[in-house]
């Protein structure tokens, strides 16, 4: 309080330290550099196709031969191929040309740079299918996402933010559990989701978008039956070692009548299992409690 009433006001509005105390100097403004001023994608000089000359509108080439002819946009694509040799790991690539010499010289120069293999003509490239046909091709993303679930995500009560629209949440793994009826394929991957209806997280949620995404595509898969004189009736099950939240193993099994899915489950243990036999032990008394009640079930029909 001393030290305040010790300073002075200008007329100019502007205020005076007392004597004794330092105003610490503050550092230089450093100019903040994007990405995007670092990479030369785009020759640094505009310039018209027309007269090839700097202009202020920059017009791109409309094909690789008109701009070979310019000299600033053969310098940008040399400065990107030398950015591509010195600090760029490249894991596939997709070269569209007219003329088939053009990739085979491409081909011969990364070559001396890159341990390079030429897979030939694009059929899969990015989840995207190429189907050739005579003067033609298809494109098509029926198998952008084979299964509903991924192997290699688990998914828990932590890690990501809480989703904001939970009834959206719930209404939307509902149907899906509906949908498990004709779809035992889904099963698994909606009984992941479907543990997570108190409290769901956006990463929940993008598990759940990938069985929709994966069911959209797979929309004429469901289960199909004929007649047969044969009345075999087997099952068979499976478990995973270990939840991430409470280190519950969740078991799936299946029941068949002849070569038909008559049963299916996916549910979550009761017990924590202390090894994995215990597990498969758990999994495999499970399957046989159901197969003896789908056998006194038929029996009685």
């Amino acid at each position: 309080n001393t030290q305040s009433s010790d300073t002075s006001h200008s007329t100019d509005g502007t205020i005076t330290l007392p004597t004794g105390i330092l105003c610490p100097v503050a550092p230089p403004l450093q100019k903040m550099v994007r990405r995007t001023q670092t990479v030369s994608l785009k020759p640094k000089k505009p310039f018209s196709m027309a007269t090839t000359t700097p202009t202020s509108v920059l017009v791109e080439p409309s094909c690789h031969s008109q701009s070979i002819k310019d000299v600033y946009w053969r310098r940008a694509m040399s400065e990107e191929y030398n950015a591509l040799i010195q600090n760029v790991y490249v894991d596939d690539i997709l070269v569209m040309v007219s003329n088939l010499g053009h990739i085979t010289n491409l081909i011969t120069k990364l070559k001396t740079q890159f341990a390079v293999r030429d897979l030939g003509k694009s059929s899969y490239f990015l989840g995207i299918q190429a189907n050739w046909k005579p003067g033609r091709f298809y494109l098509s993303q029926s198998n952008f996402i084979s299964t509903p679930a991924s192997s290699s995500s688990n998914i828990s009560n932590t890690g990501g933010c809480p989703f904001l629209d939970q009834t959206l949440y719930r209404s939307t793994v509902g149907a899906l559990q509906y949908l498990t009826f004709t779809r035992p394929d889904i099963t698994y991957a909606v009984n992941k989701v479907s543990q997570f209806m108190h409290c769901p997280m956006d990463s929940h949620w993008v598990s759940v978008k990938r069985i929709l995404h994966y069911a959209k595509a797979t929309t004429s898969h469901g289960l199909s039956f004929s007649r047969g004189s044969s009345t075999l009736l087997y099952g068979s099950s499976d478990s995973d070692w270990g939840g991430v939240d409470d280190r519950k193993s969740t078991t799936r099994l299946t029941i068949f009548l002849r070569s038909h899915l008559i049963s299916w489950a996916s549910r979550k243990q009761r017990v924590v299992s202390r090894s994995r036999t215990e597990v498969e032990y758990c999994a495999l008394a499970a399957a046989i409690f159901e197969v003896t009640w789908v056998e006194h079930l038929l029996r009685e029909i």
